[in-house]
């Protein structure tokens, strides 16, 4: 049902019984302008959606009937190198084998790299014509709309992104020089540039180093953590059939329950601190909020694990005594922080790019996309990366572009940047933010995005968060240069 006269709907709203409400039903009267007609919107829809069931379909198809790949020899022996072995594979300690897996693997996808392009072409447009149906400027006007987000703000991130990118390119230097290679090819980009700490924690231990870590959260942060534990809403160890990937459960009703594949190592303990950020973000939300109100934007979802993670990050460096220790976990903020940053915002740029493009109605196809996702990787990382042709492919092992939302990469370079620069002025004590921070949990839904990030100093549209995170990057790169 339309309501046409929403004057008198937002008249009802001024009742103050109704206040529940008034942000509830704003949300739904904002999209009138973009509501299609019904005689064409029971076609339309419907058809989108089964379109896009259709293209995914066939993506999972290919790579399980169609994707071939070759085998690589190691230690004489021949290995079939697959989607469940690369991660593996490509951390060999032999560069020369490390190009054999990444070159096979890449082959395989340059083989299908025709139907991937057609795939993800025939998706944009899809995406493209429900959007003008709907009367927006732009695919990303949608987006953002549905988000209450201002344009502008992919702009600024992609603007402010490109005009730091000798850090980018510090960063790919300092990984080159630590692995002592003459050449450093984007195979080797994946390889252990610092001893991997032999430390075992058991999980009482990581759970004291983590409150630890936290603790300058608050006594209620922390009680929080006793109280998953006590109350069991972690499961913590790996079982058969259980799914290897870590998650946190959200829903109003019971409690927030992590899964989590504990090792012991300090990399588990990190993830342990992560999916806690998460799950306490959940509970802070839904005892704050209604029902209607207590689920916050996807666009926030990263930050409270992020923060996390960063605390824990920073304690470990202060109080761990190894040098190879400290350099292992300074590594792993300098990737984190430089591949969310900037490698999300790399992909972001190659889909924007494609995607103004086709809004012009140029032409798009496969020598396109390898010819773009090429230059650019050229541009973010800078001329101590040795550059192969087979990187063209590089776009098209990225299923993120197939199978999840048009313009949702971009979300995560902007909620790591945000949890970077909040963890930052919580360790300094600046401007209050340790409260401001805690308030900004237990909003959910209840006020938009922007004016959530108001709570804690962001401003999505002036970029200063993104400098700050990018300032943070650039003092430990020169901290690990100089351990």
């Amino acid at each position: 049902m339309i309501v046409n006269n929403t004057d008198k709907v937002y008249e009802y709203l001024q009742d103050n019984t109704l206040n529940k409400y008034k942000r509830y039903i704003s949300l739904i009267i904002r999209r009138k302008e973009h509501i299609i007609d019904t005689i064409y919107a029971k076609d339309i829809y419907p058809n989108y959606k089964k379109n896009m069931e259709t293209l995914k379909t066939e993506y999972q198809d290919l790579f399980t009937n169609k994707i071939s790949f070759n085998d690589v020899k190691l230690n004489g022996t021949k290995v079939n190198v697959n989607r469940e072995n690369y991660n593996d594979l490509i951390i060999d300690k032999n560069q020369n084998t490390r190009k054999s897996v990444y070159d096979i693997y890449t082959f395989a996808f340059a083989n299908i790299s025709d139907i991937l392009g057609d795939m993800y072409i025939k998706k944009l447009e899809l995406d493209l014509m429900v959007s003008k149906k709907e009367k927006y400027n732009s695919l990303l006007s949608k987006k953002l709309f549905e988000l209450e987000l201002p344009d502008e703000i992919l702009d600024k991130l992609i603007s402010t992104i490109n005009k730091n990118l000798h850090v980018m390119h510090e960063y790919t230097d300092l990984r080159k020089q630590l692995s002592g290679l003459k050449e450093f090819h984007v195979y080797d980009s994946s390889i252990s540039l610092c001893k991997i700490p032999k430390i075992e924690y058991e999980l009482i231990d990581a759970i004291n180093i983590i409150k630890s870590s936290l603790s300058i959260l608050g006594n209620d942060y922390i009680s929080i953590i006793d109280k998953m534990f006590d109350e069991g809403w972690v499961d913590v160890y790996s079982k058969v059939n259980k799914r290897t990937m870590s998650f946190t459960c959200i829903s109003y009703v019971g409690v927030p329950y992590i899964l989590i594949n504990y090792n012991k190592s300090i990399n588990s303990v990190r993830t342990l601190a992560h999916e806690i950020g998460h799950a306490i973000h959940v509970y802070y939300s839904k005892n704050n909020n209604d029902f209607e109100y207590f689920e916050f934007s996807y666009f926030l979802t990263e930050i409270a694990s992020k923060v996390n993670e960063t605390l824990f990050n920073e304690y470990m460096i202060k109080n761990c005594s190894d040098i190879e220790e400290k350099k292992y976990i300074l590594n792993n903020i300098i990737s984190s922080i430089g591949n969310s940053i900037f490698g999300q915002t790399m992909l972001t740029e190659f889909e924007h790019t494609v995607i103004k493009r086709l809004e012009k109605e140029e032409k798009v196809d496969t020598n396109y996309l390898n010819d773009l996702y090429l230059e650019i990787n050229k541009k973010y990382n800078g001329k101590s990366l040795t550059i192969d042709d087979n990187i063209k492919y590089g776009w098209s092992k990225i299923p993120h572009f197939i199978m999840q939302d048009t313009y949702y990469i971009y979300q995560y370079s902007i909620g790591t940047s945000i949890a970077v620069y909040i963890a930052y002025k919580i360790l300094n004590n600046e401007n209050n933010m340790k409260e401001k921070y805690l308030k900004f949990l237990k909003l959910g839904n209840s006020v938009s995005i922007e004016d959530a990030l108001k709570v804690i100093d962001v401003d999505l549209r002036d970029g200063k968060y993104i400098e700050d995170a990018i300032k943070v990057l650039s003092e430990k790169i020169k901290e690990m240069k100089n351990l």
